[in-house]
């Protein structure tokens, strides 16, 4: 029988999180199917199964972060392509969660043309996963990603990024530098993040982030002008304009690119 065993609630970051034990990989599931599109992130874990319903703050958090490295990626002219959302599961380990974000980078070619499904039981985990933590999950998520597979994993709990890379014992170590993205210090990242807090308004519209996602992932963006998208529109952030020059003048030249 399913019961409720534990539920919590940050009042500060108006998170909650319902922890449901017994529930099964069935139920689990029927769960995903349930929810759909709902803003509402499920966490199993062999047989159990974590709801969670995220703060405001966690989805502002989520966004930048997942856009800032879509627009490395873009303004580097490095082949990416994001998974957002999407649950990623493997019945054989019992074990699913939904990442903050997710990226193929250095897998990129063996997902590539892969539309609709990506089945983790043939095909590769994501290179890199974004995990905030702006409450703590009841479960183990970073034993979650272990068995999924994801080799490393970005974890910014609203002060600090702490870089984690799986290692063959099938734990994660924090290390100083992202495989992914060698040449760009956590850091930095946590700079540009603080950086976005003193511009009021600093959330670029959804249509325009995913106008630009679906440029990025189509390989439609210019060989000579990586930002075309963001040189149309008028009046486009601050934020956005500094990232976008520093990308050019300090991260390109460490890449080799300039």
């Amino acid at each position: 029988m399913v019961t409720i065993v534990e539920s919590g609630t940050r009042a500060s970051a108006l998170e909650q999180r319902f922890l449901l034990r017994d529930v099964g990989w069935e139920g689990y599931e029927t769960m995903l199917k349930l929810v759909g599109d709902r803003p509402i992130r499920l966490t199993y874990d062999r047989g159990d199964l974590e709801l969670m319903s995220p703060s405001l703050e966690h989805e502002e958090y989520r966004e930048l972060l997942d856009l800032l490295v879509w627009l490395v990626a873009a303004g580097l002219r490095i082949p990416c392509r994001g998974a957002g959302l999407t649950t990623w599961r493997r019945m054989a380990k019992d074990r699913g969660l939904e990442a903050d974000a997710c990226f193929y980078l250095a897998s990129f070619p063996r997902v590539s043309g892969k539309r609709t499904t990506i089945d983790l039981e043939v095909d590769p985990p994501p290179d890199l996963a974004i995990e905030v933590e702006i409450s703590r999950s009841t479960l183990g998520r970073m034993g979650i990603y272990a068995a999924l597979g994801v080799p490393e994993v970005w974890r910014f709990d609203g002060e600090a990024l702490r870089v984690e890379q799986l290692q063959a014992d099938g734990t994660y170590t924090t290390v100083a530098n992202s495989r992914s993205f060698p040449f760009l210090a956590p850091e930095e990242v946590v700079r540009w993040v603080r950086l976005a807090d003193t511009h009021s308004g600093y959330f670029v519209p959804f249509a325009r982030i995913s106008h630009l996602r679906f440029q990025i992932s189509n390989q439609q963006i210019g060989a000579q002008n990586p930002w075309g998208p963001y040189e149309t529109i008028e009046d486009r952030d601050e934020w956005l304009r500094q990232l976008q020059d520093w990308i050019r003048e300090e991260l390109a030249p460490r890449l080799g690119g300039g």
